[in-house]
């Protein structure tokens, strides 16, 4: 048991509202830092949790930091709470961003308007692609992919962000439609963490959404591995899946 004493300064400008609440923490024995955020978490401290009272009412925990007074022989602990209106602060733990950049990818081609194989992870090995020759005596041209860079940044509890899940999924693709890209097009490609408060962190997911699926070309060859050519031209050419993986990215810690 412990006793908490508080302060609170709350402020108002260009409709952010927040609040500041300096605690004294008193236990009854001394503790350690965990257990004086075991204390302030059952007093209702928690990130995410909701201010009541004054201007600020409906503000979110933010931030918490704590710290051991001095010669109190950790039975006394000052802490700040620090509230902000989710409404229009970046702060809160259940911020989410989402941003996207377009650009093209040459790839070697030895077909133009070809058509996608209905099975996108196990294209047919022997079902040629169709579409109209552009290579040179089996020696293929450079083709623009259109591709779409995807980041999804949220912030949440480090220890919510269970490295092992996300360790399954990365170098997979869509396994149902993820961020306005259908089934299959969307490969994860990584993710990033910086610590920006006190239990507060910052992941960021990236993500590729390929027009191809992701799927390149290659022609059938001969047993000396040069293509196979019909009237100068390679004679078939295939649909190759270098991400035959899928998996369901709503899965991902914070999304």
């Amino acid at each position: 048991m412990a006793v908490i004493v508080k302060s609170i300064e709350e402020t108002e400008a260009n409709d952010t509202k927040s609040a500041r609440v300096n605690l004294l923490v008193t236990a009854v024995s001394a503790g350690t830092a965990s257990a004086a955020r075991g204390q302030l978490t059952s007093a209702g401290y928690t990130l995410g949790a909701s201010y009541s009272g004054g201007i600020s009412s409906g503000a979110k925990l933010s931030n918490l930091s704590y710290a051991p007074v001095e010669d109190s022989g950790g039975q006394t602990w000052t802490a700040t709470a620090s509230y902000t209106d989710d409404a229009q602060s970046e702060t809160a733990a259940n911020f989410a961003k989402i941003e996207s950049s377009t650009r093209v990818e040459a790839v070697d081609i030895w077909r133009t308007g070809a058509t996608l194989p209905a099975d996108l992870s196990a294209p047919g090995l022997t079902t040629d692609i169709g579409g109209t020759k552009v290579d040179q005596a089996g020696v293929p041209v450079s083709g623009l992919v259109v591709q779409q860079e995807l980041t999804y940044t949220v912030r949440m509890d480090f220890d919510n962000t269970d490295q092992a899940t996300v360790n399954t999924m990365i170098g997979k693709r869509n396994s149902a439609d993820f961020l306005g890209g259908t089934a299959g097009y969307v490969l994860f490609t990584g993710v990033r963490r910086s610590r920006i408060a006190v239990d507060l962190y910052e992941v960021t997911y990236t993500f590729v959404w390929d027009a191809a699926a992701h799927l390149r070309q290659v022609p059938k060859r001969q047993a000396d591995g040069d293509p196979q050519l019909s009237a100068g031209q390679a004679v078939e050419v295939y649909a190759r899946q270098p991400f035959p993986g899928t998996a369901a990215f709503s899965g991902l810690p914070g999304i």
